[in-house]
């Protein structure tokens, strides 16, 4: 990042920083957007994705504070310029959709954010508004879900191989062998035959039965 570009990186950042009401973050939005607009036309790469962290930050920012006077309605003077009254979007200059996209950016954690932010970096690529608006609904949707701990699971402390031959061990009580070849047998006689993807199944189950059987054999000798 050139000289000049990295004093308008800080002043931004500062002015962020310094921001309070939602008329104050929107003014540096503003400003990088038609920062964003000039570089566009610059073809300045460089400046584009300065210009883009820069609106992201102040429409997260702007986001945030939206959500704190839905929280505090009527309440906190220093969150808009008309005083105790609660502002509506027409007056902050802020339309319904812009306002929801905000508050959905707002509600990706900040470790989150600031990672997408050096991936955009490392990556070469300018965050978008879309883009952190889709990652906001799933911040939002994993926060609203209620984890209740139950313990370790079952593949997390046995091995995965005991798990199979469980399977297999409940799958010939439920359904033995004679009921399974019934069913296959019925589909060969009306259908003149097997499906052909049914009997490739076989053929592959059949050679792995047949390995697994090789293969446990000298254990079962051992414990009988």
């Amino acid at each position: 990042m050139s000289e000049v570009r990295l004093v308008k990186y800080d002043a931004a950042r500062n002015a962020l920083a310094e921001a309070h009401r939602v008329d104050e973050v929107k003014d540096v939005r503003d400003k990088a957007v038609a920062m964003k607009a000039y570089a566009m036309q610059a073809k300045d790469g460089a400046l584009l994705a300065m210009a883009a962290e820069i609106k992201a930050r102040a429409e997260r920012r702007a986001g945030e504070l939206l959500r704190e006077m839905e929280k505090n309605k009527g309440g906190n003077p220093n969150l808009f310029p008309q005083g105790n009254r609660l502002p509506k979007l027409p007056d902050l200059g802020i339309t319904p959709k812009q306002s929801s996209a905000w508050q959905r950016v707002a509600a990706i954690p900040e470790a989150r954010f600031e990672e997408i932010v050096a991936g955009a970096a490392a990556a070469g690529s300018r965050l978008t508004t879309k883009a952190l608006v889709t990652e906001g609904k799933k911040s939002k949707s994993q926060g609203t879900k209620k984890k209740t701990f139950k313990g370790p699971r079952v593949e997390d402390v046995v091995d995965p191989s005991f798990l199979v031959l469980s399977d297999l061990s409940k799958l010939t009580k439920e359904r033995p062998a004679a009921s399974i070849v019934a069913v296959m047998k019925k589909q060969y006689d009306a259908g003149g035959g097997l499906d052909e993807g049914l009997r490739d199944d076989l053929i592959r189950v059949r050679a792995w039965f047949d390995e697994l059987i090789i293969g446990i054999e000298p254990f079962i000798v051992s414990c009988a």
